[in-house]
C-alpha cells in the first residue's frame, strides 16, 4: 500500500466513524475502488481504530470523567445498551463478517438502509409529512444559493468599509467587532462544554435500551452505528444534546472491541503463517504508511466529532441521506449487478 492510500483510508476511518455514513462500508468502498485487499491489513485497521479513539476521549475527556461520578447512571445505561451488539456479536459476528466485510456486493442494501433511517430521524424529529419535508428541502436550496450572494454582497461591502476607515482617527476604535469575537468565542466554549454534575439527566432508561437495539444492526458493514443510534433516541423522544453525548460514549465499547478484534485476527493471522512458512507474517505496509494512517485518523476524527455534535443539534441529516440514497443506488449498479 503506497503513502496516499494510507492517507485516504485513515481519512475515511476519521471522518465516517463519527459521522452518519458508516466507516465500516466506506472503508470497504475505499478498499475496493484503490484495490486494497482487506486481509492484508489487520493490523493497520487497528491502528486505525487506535487513533479514532484517541479522537474520541480527548474531546470528551470530561464527559468520560463524569461517568464515574455518583449515581453512575449513564455508565449502567452504556452497559445496557452494548447488550444487544455483544449478543449479535458474539454468536453472529464471524458470520456476517466473512459473508459481508470481503464485498462490496451487498454494500447498496445496507447503504439504503442508512439512508432511511437518517431520513426518517429528521422528519420525525421535526414532525414532518412529505411534502411538508420536500417543501423544506427546496427552501434550504434557495436560502443556499441565497446566502451565498449575500456573503459576496457582504464582503464588497466589507471591503469598500476597510477602504474608507484608511482615513478615520486612531482613537475611533471598531468595539462591535471585538464583542463579537468575545461572544463567539464564549459560545463556542459553551456548545463544547460538558453537562455537569447530574450528567446527562435527560437520559431515560428507554432511550438507552432503543439506541442499544438500534445499535445491534450496525454490525452489518454500511449501516451507520451513530445514525441507527440516533434514531433510536430521536423515536423515544430523546433530547438531542442528550442523544448526541451517549452515542458518541456508546462508541467507546465499540470501539474498543472493534480494536481487540483486531488485535486477536492479526496474532491469529501471525500464528497461522509462522506455521506455514516457518516465519512470522511480514508487514505490507511501509513503516510510514501506519504513521500517517494513524495522524489523519486522529486528525480528521477530532473535526468529525465536533461537526456531528453541531449538526446534530440540528437535527438536519437530510442531505446525508440523500449522499447515502446516492452511494447506494451507484454501488447497486457497479458492485451488485
Amino acid at each position: 500500500m503506497s503513502w496516499w492510500q494510507a492517507i485516504i483510508l485513515g481519512i475515511v476511518q476519521g471522518l465516517t466513524e463519527f459521522i452518519p455514513v458508516s466507516s465500516s462500508g466506506h472503508l470497504i468502498l475505499s478498499r475496493e475502488v484503490m484495490g486494497v485487499v482487506l486481509e492484508d491489513f489487520v493490523w493497520f485497521d487497528l491502528l486505525l481504530h487506535v487513533a479514532t479513539l484517541a479522537a474520541i476521549v480527548i474531546i470528551m475527556r470530561k464527559d468520560i470523567l463524569a461517568l464515574f461520578k455518583k449515581p453512575f447512571k449513564v455508565a449502567f445505561f452504556i452497559v445496557i445498551a452494548s447488550i444487544p451488539l455483544v449478543i449479535v456479536g458474539f454468536f453472529l459476528g464471524g458470520i456476517i463478517r466473512q459473508t459481508f466485510y470481503y464485498d462490496a456486493s451487498f454494500l447498496w442494501i445496507f447503504f439504503l438502509i442508512t439512508a432511511i433511517l437518517l431520513l426518517a430521524s429528521e422528519m420525525y424529529e421535526k414532525k414532518l409529512t412529505p411534502k411538508a419535508f420536500i417543501l423544506e428541502t427546496g427552501w434550504e436550496i434557495k436560502n443556499f444559493w441565497q446566502s451565498k450572494l449575500n456573503k459576496k454582497n457582504a464582503a464588497i461591502e466589507k471591503k469598500l468599509t476597510v477602504e474608507a476607515s484608511v482615513d478615520c482617527p486612531n482613537n475611533i476604535k471598531n468595539n462591535d467587532v471585538g464583542n463579537d469575537k468575545i461572544l463567539s468565542k464564549n459560545a463556542a466554549l459553551q456548545l463544547d462544554e460538558p453537562l455537569s454534575n447530574e450528567y446527562l439527566p435527560d437520559l431515560k432508561l428507554k432511550h438507552a435500551i432503543a439506541m442499544g437495539c438500534m445499535q445491534m444492526i450496525a454490525v452489518f458493514p454500511g449501516v451507520s452505528r451513530s445514525g441507527s443510534t440516533i434514531f433510536g433516541g430521536v423515536i423515544t423522544n430523546g433530547k438531542r444534546k442528550t442523544i448526541a453525548k451517549f452515542s458518541f460514549l456508546m462508541s467507546i465499547p465499540v470501539i474498543i472491541g472493534a480494536t481487540l478484534l483486531d488485535l486477536y485476527q492479526g496474532l491469529t493471522a501471525e500464528a497461522v503463517a509462522e506455521t506455514v512458512t516457518e516465519g512470522a507474517l511480514a508487514l505490507t505496509i511501509p513503516w510510514y504508511g501506519y504513521v500517517l494512517g494513524i495522524v489523519f485518523a486522529f486528525a480528521v476524527g477530532v473535526f468529525a466529532i465536533k461537526f456531528m455534535l453541531k449538526l446534530i443539534a440540528k437535527a438536519n441529516f437530510k442531505w446525508f441521506s440523500l449522499y447515502m440514497f446516492t452511494l447506494s443506488i451507484i454501488c447497486f449498479f457497479v458492485f451488485f449487478l
